[in-house]
C-alpha cells in the first residue's frame, strides 16, 4: 500500500511538472507573434524601414537623440523629456502641444536630411569605451521609419556636415515650441 501511495504521488508530480512546463512554452512569444503598434512612439524602432524615400508633408513623428527631440507631429505633440528605450521612445511626463510641423519641415529640408546616409558608424561599437553617437527617426504617414545615425571615437567622424548647426536649430525650435505650449 505504502508503494501505491508514493508510486501515485509520484506520478501526479511528474504529471503536474508536465503540464506546468507545458503551459509555460506556451507563454513565450517570439517577434513575430507579437503586435507592436507602430505608430506608438514607445514603439516605434519596432516600425518597418522605408524602402524609398516619403515628402516630409508625410511627417508624423521625429526622434533626434543629440538634443532630445520628440515630436509626435500627427497627434500634435512635443515630449519635452523624451528617453530612448530599445523599442522606442519612453514618456514619463505629459506632451505639450505642437502645431508647427512647416517650422520643423522648414529645418529638416534645410540641412537635407533625407540626403544624409542611413549609417555614418565608423568602427564597432565593442572596439571602443567612450566616444560619440547619434540617432534620428523619421516616421511617415505609412508607418515606415527612416533611420539616420553614427557612432564612434570621435563626434567628426560619424555626423554629416554642418551636423552642429542642425542640432543647434533643432534644440532652439524645441524650446521654442516648449515655451509656446507653456503658455
Amino acid at each position: 500500500m505504502k508503494k501505491l501511495l508514493v508510486g501515485s504521488l509520484v506520478f501526479f508530480t511528474c504529471l503536474a511538472l508536465f503540464a506546468c512546463n507545458q503551459g509555460h512554452d506556451e507563454d513565450i512569444l517570439d517577434d513575430e507573434q507579437v503586435k507592436y503598434d507602430i505608430y506608438d512612439f514607445y514603439f516605434i524602432n519596432r516600425a518597418p524601414v522605408e524602402t524609398e524615400k516619403h515628402p516630409l508633408d508625410e511627417l508624423i513623428k521625429i526622434y533626434y537623440s543629440t538634443k532630445a527631440v520628440a515630436i509626435d507631429v500627427g497627434n500634435n505633440e512635443l515630449l519635452e523629456k523624451p528617453r530612448f528605450a530599445t523599442n522606442g521612445v519612453a514618456i514619463f511626463e505629459d506632451p505639450l502641444p505642437f502645431d508647427d510641423k512647416e517650422g520643423l519641415i522648414e529645418i529638416l529640408e534645410k540641412y537635407q536630411v533625407q540626403e544624409w546616409k542611413e549609417d555614418y558608424t565608423t568602427e564597432d561599437p565593442d572596439s571602443y569605451q567612450d566616444g560619440y553617437g547619434w540617432m534620428m527617426l523619421l516616421q511617415f504617414e505609412d508607418g515606415t521609419i527612416e533611420r539616420y545615425k553614427g557612432s564612434g571615437s570621435y563626434k567628426e567622424d560619424v555626423v554629416p556636415e554642418n551636423f552642429d548647426d542642425f542640432a543647434n536649430d533643432m534644440e532652439t525650435f524645441k524650446e521654442e515650441k516648449i515655451k509656446e505650449g507653456l503658455k
